[in-house]
């Protein structure tokens, strides 16, 4: 009885009709209006944000932040594309960002970049010392490496790209070949050969080249962390200040609005039926607002 006068909705249709006729029970603007014009003011924002993040670096942690989010392209490509999808998912669905990773606080970058570079410096000084002797001894050795990754082409290649090393190109060609342990097994020649002071000091190099790789993953973790976390709250603060609502808005509005017993009894008693056409459609958080009906 009475199946011919049903309201025939969308998803989002039903959403914006709730909230406007129960606007009070869901602390939604009943003058708002719906848009759809969101790529473009969030990217506005968005380059907003991350020039004043920018700005709080210090010069190297900028320049990194910089060389590892902007990217160039087209006239129309957004240069800030890598940074845009965590954006757009933290304001649309921020519910699909709770299983993050901990926290992570703001390395020492600074600091580890100034112990990389001094590092370099002193191995390189400890290679141009050494590098006629090491060469002298791989030559000269009538056994040598033994070791598929130790061939005469490859070792001749790294100690080429050592000469001309400097601490702006990043890690020396193939220096973790070089380290007292990997050197134990691949060289079978004399063992004097294993004893000079800068196998060592390639180790120590590593060691900070990696304390340097972690401190770079962090500064780019965190500030991922601080976006996520300014666009779940001033993206939407933003556009309820310009008297709009976004599509997913109307959903996020109505799912929290449910989630309070009394509010969902009082719409459940309106809605006795409801008839969900394309179900395989709906994705979970539609369910977890419809199921407190």
């Amino acid at each position: 009885s009475g199946f011919d006068r049903a309201r025939i909705e969308t998803m989002h249709g039903f959403c914006q009709r709730v909230l406007g006729d129960l606007a009070f029970g869901t602390a939604t603007d009943y003058a708002s209006v719906l848009t759809d014009e969101n790529d473009g003011t969030r990217r506005q924002w968005l380059r907003h944000w991350f020039q004043a993040r920018l700005d709080k670096e210090s010069v190297a942690a900028a320049q990194r932040l910089q060389a590892r989010f902007v990217q160039g392209g087209k006239a129309t490509d957004f240069e800030l594309k890598l940074l845009d999808g965590p954006a757009a998912l933290a304001d649309a669905r921020p519910q699909d960002l709770q299983v993050l990773p901990a926290p992570v606080g703001r390395p020492d970058f600074e600091g580890a970049e100034a112990a990389y570079r001094e590092a370099g410096a002193t191995w390189l000084a400890a290679w141009q010392e050494v590098r006629g002797s090491v060469r002298e001894q791989v030559r000269l050795d009538p056994v040598g490496f033994k070791s598929s990754h130790h061939r005469s082409d490859s070792v001749a290649k790294a100690f080429a790209a050592w000469d001309v090393w400097t601490d702006d190109v990043g890690q020396p060609k193939w220096l973790e070949r070089f380290v007292p342990e990997v050197l134990a097994t691949a060289w079978q020649g004399d063992p004097a050969f294993l004893s000079q002071p800068f196998w060592g000091a390639c180790e120590g190099f590593l060691a900070k080249i990696h304390a340097f790789e972690g401190a770079r993953a962090q500064l780019e973790i965190h500030l991922q962390q601080e976006l996520i976390g300014a666009a779940r709250s001033q993206l939407r603060e933003d556009r309820l200040a310009r008297g709009e609502l976004s599509f997913d808005d109307l959903l996020q509005n109505l799912r929290s609005a449910v989630e309070s017993p009394a509010f969902a009894a009082s719409l459940a008693e309106q809605l006795p039926v409801m008839l969900i056409d394309e179900f395989q459609d709906t994705d979970r958080h539609q369910w977890a607002m419809l199921d407190h009906l």
